[in-house]
């Protein structure tokens, strides 16, 4: 047995803070919306409403990141949660 498979596996998940709340503000959008899909400057919005506090560029970073990760898929102007994701 090689000592990666003796370590849990681990979860990918957006992370704690700007992430988690950038991440929570496109599934509540969905949820609310009842559709798979919004529009980028849609979710840019929310999460504008979410965090006003925050500066445009810490949102912009917290968004990115969910897209680096590829938690969150951004084609074409619309953005939806990657469902293909391991369990």
């Amino acid at each position: 047995m090689r000592h990666d498979d003796a370590l849990p596996k681990k979860k990918v998940g957006p992370s704690k803070g700007a992430q988690e709340i950038a991440f929570m503000a496109l599934q509540n959008l969905l949820i609310d919306r009842v559709e798979k899909q919004v529009h980028y400057d849609d979710w840019k919005a929310k999460h504008e409403r979410n965090t006003p506090d925050s500066t445009a560029d810490q949102r912009y970073q917290a968004r990115r990141g969910l897209q680096a990760k590829g938690l969150v898929v951004i084609d074409d102007n619309k953005c939806w949660i990657n469902s293909n994701l391991a369990e």
